[in-house]
């Protein structure tokens, strides 16, 4: 049986995706708009983490952050970041994580945790319309 990843949804087009990562292959944009739509079963995005020798402990993450990763080695990042959350309590659950692009106003996948949803944005812009 071939089970996708927990979520569908839309997700930028191609043409958006190369604007905004025009130095990253067809290849990988297609994957990373793959991943983001819910399309990948859950096996290959693991699989993923291993053909990207991620460390081990990234495969015990929840899948939309193994995914974010994945994202991160597909885009040429600088890492996965988190915003928001309370980091007071022992189980920090952070708002949204994103894909580090270098700057804060530069594209990145961005995974919102309240919504459960990917987006084509820049960090700074998510916390702006945030509020936070």
């Amino acid at each position: 049986m071939d089970r996708r990843v927990s979520w569908r949804q839309n997700f930028s087009s191609m043409k958006s995706l190369k604007k905004a990562f025009g130095d990253v292959g067809d290849r990988e944009l297609a994957l990373v708009r793959e991943i983001c739509r819910g399309e990948v079963a859950v096996c290959e995005v693991m699989g993923l983490v291993r053909e990207y020798d991620l460390p081990d402990y990234v495969e015990k993450y929840d899948l939309p952050d193994v995914a974010l990763h994945v994202i991160d080695k597909l885009l040429d990042g600088f890492g996965v970041e988190a915003v928001g959350g309370d980091m007071e309590v022992s189980s920090y659950s952070p708002d949204m994580a994103y894909v580090n692009t270098g700057d804060t106003y530069s594209p990145s996948v961005v995974y919102d945790y309240g919504s459960g949803r990917f987006s084509l944005t820049s960090w700074g812009d998510w916390v702006e319309r945030a509020g936070l």
